[in-house]
């Protein structure tokens, strides 16, 4: 007999982790479940450290009500991908490529350079 009842054992209800610090396990490894934790926080400068702290870096993302300021940020986070806004299934793009850094894994799939996975390239020089 199948389970599908959260109370069976095959769900975890998500979870809010309040006063964890950036190096408390559930805020710096890869968990994979419904859980978020929730870090104060005193500058921007501070936060990317913190982003950063970390052996693992799959996925990660930047809210804001200001886009660019957003992608700003972004752009100094160690990770393979990072969403604006968003961190769902549907924020993925199959034209987009995808793979983690760090200990989170090396490659990418999907995009030009998951292609580019498959491509052994060979190079040749003739000097005259």
């Amino acid at each position: 007999m199948t389970k599908n009842h959260k109370n069976d054992g095959y769900y975890m209800l998500p979870h809010v982790v309040i006063g964890a610090s950036h190096t408390d396990q559930v805020s710096c490894c890869e968990q994979f479940g419904p859980v978020i934790p929730v870090i104060a926080y005193d500058d921007e400068e501070q936060v990317i450290e913190w982003a950063n702290d970390t052996d693992y870096g799959l996925g990660s993302s930047v809210w804001t009500s200001n886009s660019e300021r957003g992608f700003q940020l972004a752009t100094r986070i160690e990770a393979g991908s990072t969403f604006i806004n968003s961190h769902s299934f549907e924020s993925l793009d199959l034209r987009m490529p995808f793979g983690g850094i760090k200990l989170s894994g090396i490659g990418r799939e999907f995009g030009e350079a998951g292609m580019a996975e498959y491509v052994e390239e060979h190079a040749i020089r003739l000097l005259k």
